[in-house]
């Protein structure tokens, strides 16, 4: 009885491993069964993503615009295929990394000697009495002045109109320079109908400088343009004086004679070599031009005129002075 049911046992887990022996090459002929009915594997989506609405510079941030003649164009890729097909390269200053595009229809039907225009600066609203600058009737190009500020000379505004609808604008502001230019290129401004204009503004302070990298050398140069750009900057000159014989023409008529004595040392110490060496190159060192003890003992006395000779030790000469400005590559 035992030994029949261990044969029953043996058999039954021979049936078991071969089920799953079939099972498994089923799995490996025919694969997963199939999904559940109503079932879709997730695709990827093949809408691609919105791309940002091209936004439309706020008028606050619009350097010059015309009231009511001026639309202003969304901020765009300008180094795309889409926009240079359109458009083009435009001419734009490569110092100029900020600007706004926008272009106007015409905004003043008749060019008399004096208009009235409304414009905005960053979004401030001026209203302006402009004056015609040019009166010829042969030019396509009409030129208009005024003052920002009426009462500053030093805030004129220049504004230039031209064939399709061109607005040329340049005018101080802060310390800067606003401009509005047209930047098509020559193929694209003679296809369109109305050109396209960049306006932004010129900064009036250098750019940062980048100080770790300079030379001495350049630093030094960096260094003095800094200064010189300085209302207070003193600027630094050195003139050269020489002696020439005068080769008798002291006795011509009209001549004046003035003599080089211990007292115009004095006044210019500098002046010592003369004495003893008329082929000396005497240099004067001066922190301004207008310095007065140089054009009092040296430009007025002996330089007056080609008829002023100087005598010294009983010979006579006439002087030259080059005046240079020194910088830190050398003389200007």
């Amino acid at each position: 009885m035992s030994s029949k049911h261990h044969s029953l046992l043996t058999i039954f887990l021979i049936i078991i491993i071969a089920c799953c022996c079939v099972l498994g090459l089923c799995y490996l002929i025919y694969g997963l069964p199939a999904a559940p009915s109503g079932y879709q594997t997730p695709t990827p989506s093949a809408t691609p993503t919105p791309a940002p609405e091209k936004t439309v510079p706020d008028l606050s941030e619009v350097p010059f615009a015309i009231d009511g003649h001026t639309t202003i164009l969304p901020y765009m890729d300008v180094d795309s295929p889409e926009f240079r097909k359109t458009y083009g390269t435009l001419n734009i200053p490569a110092k100029i990394d900020e600007y706004i595009l926008l272009t106007f229809d015409q905004p003043v039907t008749s060019y008399d000697d004096a208009i009235a225009l409304d414009f905005t600066i960053y979004g401030e609203p001026y209203h302006r009495i402009l004056k015609k600058a040019n009166y010829g009737s042969d030019t396509e190009y009409i030129i208009y002045e005024g003052r920002i500020n009426t009462s500053d000379p030093a805030t004129t505004l220049t504004i230039v109109f031209g064939p399709k609808n061109d607005v040329s604008v340049d005018f101080p502001w802060n310390g800067s320079i606003i401009e509005c230019k047209p930047v098509l290129d020559r193929t694209h401004a003679d296809e369109a109908d109305t050109l396209l204009h960049a306006v932004y503004l010129v900064p009036g302070t250098p750019p940062e400088i980048d100080w770790d990298s300079l030379t001495p050398e350049q630093r030094a140069l960096e260094e003095w343009l800094l200064r010189h750009n300085d209302p207070d900057f003193v600027h630094q000159y050195e003139t050269k004086l020489t002696l020439h014989p005068s080769y008798g023409r002291e006795t011509e008529t009209g001549a004046t004679i003035v003599t080089f004595t211990e007292a115009d040392i004095q006044n210019v110490p500098e002046l010592q070599p003369f004495l003893t060496n008329q082929n000396a190159a005497v240099i004067l060192n001066r922190t301004t031009y207008d310095e007065t003890t140089y054009e009092r003992t040296v430009r007025s006395k002996f330089m007056q005129d080609s008829r002023t000779f100087i005598e010294i030790n009983g010979s006579y000469y006439t002087m030259t002075a080059v005046t240079y400005e020194i910088t830190p590559w050398g003389k200007l």
